[in-house]
């Protein structure tokens, strides 16, 4: 059975991993996005997504009475196991966060969203250019302003600080004060007054115990009209913002530059 896309539950994604010799990551699974920590709990739980798997025609039984995934989700599953890296874009409105996960490895590209908190849906990508074109309509550019601007840098703290105040006017008059150009002031203010989300993308690497950590990324703002994209770096040990227009070009190049490693 060949496919490059599935539907998973969390359950039958755990059995996956098991299968593929990864038994404490599928009860790594279990247990964040289901509290279930009892090991006859996890067992019934297991053993109802292997018979959902075989309905499908995912899990098969050899001649020896061992379980088997269909070729594609076992490589599926050990690429999520074992990603070489991944990129993570996210976005957050009103308190409801938007995830895509692209994990990158020898045996193929993936993007992994979850749906309504328990269905993880997966599927291929043929190469890094898709992986971008993906990633891109996550940020939904379509209807975003176009505009351009000076470099400008700003301290995050800065930011953080205006992040909850819906006072266009007011912020304008702070971020001026804090050396923002006037026209760009007159342009961020009412996008951080009525940001319609913030969000990231993130490259995530891994250690040899195979935890996820993050040095890269770039922050996203949509605002009301426009898409800002703010690039983090470090001066005197805080941090600051480097604040470009979020256009399609701009945003592709950042996503390829974190496809790249260091």
């Amino acid at each position: 059975m060949t496919q490059n896309s599935f539907r998973l539950s969390v359950e039958e994604l755990a059995l996956a991993f098991s299968q593929i010799g990864n038994p404490n990551l599928g009860q790594e699974l279990l247990g964040a996005q289901l509290a279930i920590q009892d090991p006859a709990e996890i067992r019934a739980r297991l053993l109802s997504a292997g018979h959902s798997l075989l309905a499908r025609g995912w899990l098969g039984i050899d001649s020896q009475g061992h379980f088997y995934l269909d070729d594609a989700l076992a490589r599926i599953a050990r690429v999520l196991a074992h990603a070489d890296f991944s990129l993570r874009f996210s976005r957050a409105a009103r308190g409801i966060e938007f995830e895509l996960t692209l994990h990158f490895g020898e045996r193929g590209i993936f993007a992994h969203q979850l749906e309504q908190g328990v269905v993880h849906v997966i599927t291929e990508l043929a190469d890094p250019a898709e992986a971008t074109a993906t990633g891109l309509r996550f940020f939904e550019l379509t209807d975003a302003m176009a505009f351009t601007i000076p470099p400008v840098e700003i301290a995050n703290a800065m930011l953080e600080q205006l992040k909850d105040m819906d006072d266009a006017a007011g912020i304008a008059e702070r971020l001026a004060n804090a050396g923002v150009p006037t026209a760009v002031a007159a342009l961020l203010a009412p996008d951080l007054a009525r940001a319609s989300y913030r969000g990231s993308i993130l490259r995530i690497e891994y250690t040899a115990a195979n935890a996820p950590v993050s040095e890269r990324g770039v922050l996203v703002l949509r605002g009301a009209e426009r898409l800002w994209l703010m690039r983090p770096f470090q001066r005197a040990q805080a941090t600051f913002l480097t604040l470009a227009p979020g256009t399609t070009e701009n945003l592709t190049s950042e996503i390829y530059a974190l496809l790249k490693p260091i």
